[in-house]
């Protein structure tokens, strides 16, 4: 189980170049992949998102990858041909807006792109093996502390689940006491109203008894375990997943709603309060799960 917060960096020398890949990533619904350099990788670009998406399965992905010379490459980082481009159209811009001003070396810092590195991959075809290797590492590197982050979530999430496993205890132990108590305040209720006048005792006990049914929350606390265990069984699990866990916390916060809503026992309704407090804990907590 992983965090979908993370951060990593990897470098490698290759082919008279040094590579560096730094990720980082956080949470999202899906798996978004972007990638940024300092020099065209649009070649490799399916092959980066095709390797990122075996390692990661949701995650907002940031990737940069910075390729430098090490003095053995040749090539120009400077694009001479776009250089000549952006100072005719500065030439024409002057010349349209009556400006005086010459063109100056500052003008031409505000282009980056005239400085991005212009790689040719046929002719290093150990580069494009180098960056998808040290793509990799980085990932790798990322998913140590995804790993380390999701297992300090997992015993954080844990130890809420034992709190919450007490509370339910606690609620069903208290629940034939909820179902006795409010079958006499709803008798007592019935007799002041009736104020002396006949009625049929039986008739009354039945409905009472129906009345009194409608209050049972046993068969709340029952699904309330069941779907506790299945929480703790798929965060055991080494395909857990954000989702799944989401999921499961619904149906736990129903059933929870459920008990709260039909009761008036201050303490049990005080319980469900509590349960409610740490299952919204532990859905802040499965957000950030892959």
């Amino acid at each position: 189980m992983k965090s979908m917060t993370g951060y990593g960096k990897a470098a490698h020398p290759v082919d008279g170049f040094e590579v560096n890949a730094e990720i980082k990533t956080v949470n999202s619904r899906y798996l978004d992949i972007y990638i940024r350099s300092n020099t065209s990788v649009s070649a490799l670009e399916a092959d980066i998102r095709a390797l990122i998406k075996k390692k990661m399965e949701r995650g907002k992905v940031n990737l940069f990858i910075d390729i430098q010379h090490t003095g053995d490459a040749t090539g120009s980082a400077l694009d001479v041909s776009r250089l000549e481009q952006i100072t005719a159209q500065l030439n024409t811009i002057k010349k349209i807006a009556h400006i005086d001003e010459p063109v100056r070396l500052n003008h031409f810092l505000a282009f980056q792109d005239l400085f991005d590195l212009k790689i040719n991959f046929d002719k290093h075809p150990e580069l494009r093996q180098g960056i998808l290797q040290t793509v990799e590492k980085a990932v790798e590197s990322c998913n140590t502390m995804r790993a380390d982050e999701g297992a300090h979530l997992l015993r954080d999430m844990k130890a809420r689940i034992t709190t919450i496993n007490s509370l339910v205890s606690g609620i069903a132990k208290r629940a034939p006491q909820n179902v006795t108590e409010e079958f006499e305040k709803l008798r007592k209720r019935i007799q002041e109203l009736l104020d002396g006048s006949q009625v049929d005792e039986g008739r009354l006990e039945q409905e009472l008894a129906l009345i009194s049914d409608k209050v049972d929350i046993s068969e709340e606390c029952t699904r309330l375990q069941s779907h506790l265990n299945q929480l703790e069984s798929t965060l055991s699990s080494k395909t857990a997943s954000g989702k799944r866990i989401t999921f499961i916390l619904q149906e736990i916060l129903r059933e929870t709603n459920t008990i709260n809503s039909k009761t008036t026992d201050l303490e049990i309704a005080g319980s469900a309060i509590k349960m409610k407090e740490e299952l919204e804990k532990i859905r802040e907590q499965a957000q950030n799960l892959e």
